[in-house]
């Protein structure tokens, strides 16, 4: 199966969760299901017991998922006491956030799409059938909402953002890019249905009547920018004419 993408565009779009570094992704991907930080170091190191390179160090390891956490990429999903001797600490059971695996689907993509990563250890660490589903129309339809964040330098890296926060975003890409997403119609309309109001559409969509009505609703949205800006600006002018008298 052909990728839609090559691997310098894959990397170009998963850049919007910040740059790709395959530490991050094999980290990211041992939180596929709840783990503490040591779950995940002795996973890695079953797992990458061959190629060292791509092994995140144990000395960085704890730091590193810290990082995945405070940036949102991971959520907390349990916890216990641990007791040995004098030592006493909490253990923390991790797993992805919305937005980690958001970010786990674009980099494992990623991954796969590299040249110079071993085909064994792509068979061993990444996701089963990852390929199909980029190039499936919900595959189509994430790329065209990562690369609207990337036209506008929009930097989900360190971002606390949710399903609802992508919902949104989903409406305001089919806004700029509403051939984009011809075919997949019908799926986008399952996912915008909270938002079929705004553009005045029955459950069943008509293609044609759904791009005309996105580029009216693009226009009238463009119009109350513009007279909130023009607004905003006579306001700022008369505030500080009151000022300088």
């Amino acid at each position: 199966m052909d990728s839609q993408l090559s691997y310098e565009e894959a990397k170009s779009v998963a850049s919007v969760f910040g740059e790709v570094d395959y530490q991050k992704t094999i980290l990211l991907l041992m939180f596929r299901e709840p783990a503490s930080k040591y779950d995940c170091l002795k996973k890695m190191g079953d797992l990458l017991e061959d190629f060292s390179d791509y092994r995140v160090p144990r000395a960085t390891l704890y730091r590193k998922v810290d990082e995945l956490f405070e940036s949102s990429f991971l959520e907390i999903t349990g916890k216990r006491k641990f007791v040995r001797g004098s030592l006493a600490q909490t253990v923390y059971k991790y797993t992805l956030s919305f937005k980690g695996y958001a970010a786990t689907i674009i980099y494992s993509y990623a991954f796969l799409l590299d040249p110079n990563v071993p085909k064994r250890l792509k068979k061993d660490i990444l996701p089963k059938g990852i390929l199909e589903a980029m190039e499936s129309s919900m595959g189509r339809i994430f790329v065209m909402l990562l690369k609207w964040h990337k036209e506008r330098s929009i930097d989900l890296s360190r971002a606390k953002v949710g399903i609802l926060y992508f919902n949104l975003t989903l409406v305001l890409s089919i806004m700029d890019h509403p051939q984009d997403i011809s075919r997949e119609i019908d799926l986008v309309a399952t996912y915008v249905e909270p938002f079929s109001a705004l553009l005045g559409l029955s459950s069943r969509v008509n293609v044609k009547e759904f791009f005309e009505e996105v580029q009216i609703l693009k226009k009238e949205a463009q119009d109350i920018e513009d007279n909130f800006l023009a607004r905003f600006r006579k306001f700022l002018y008369s505030f500080e004419k009151e000022v300088r008298t």
